[in-house]
């Protein structure tokens, strides 16, 4: 009797390992939430029936860290006239 081999779909499918697991790559870069989907995204979009949502869902995640990044500038700008004002008082 043969023992027909099961496709992995959770664990290590195919699709995410291509040399190195992605999910690896971001850990061991350290990088935060929104960057490690970043990479997720666009590093396995080639693998999926419908390529342009992973692409999208990437560029979703771009925009959110790049608001994130620009807040954090002004409030930082905002932080640096509220001390400036202080002193002028």
């Amino acid at each position: 009797m043969s023992k027909k081999k099961t496709k992995e779909t959770v664990n290590h499918p195919d699709h995410y390992n291509k040399g190195i697991e992605v999910i690896d790559f971001i850990e061991s870069w350290d990088f935060d939430f929104a960057t490690g989907n970043i990479i997720k995204y666009v590093a396995r979009h080639k693998f999926k029936d419908e390529p342009m949502d992973d692409l999208k869902k990437a560029r979703w995640y771009i925009d959110r860290l790049i608001e994130t990044y620009e807040e954090q500038k002004f409030q930082s700008i905002y932080g640096m006239v509220k001390a400036y004002e202080a002193q002028e008082e």
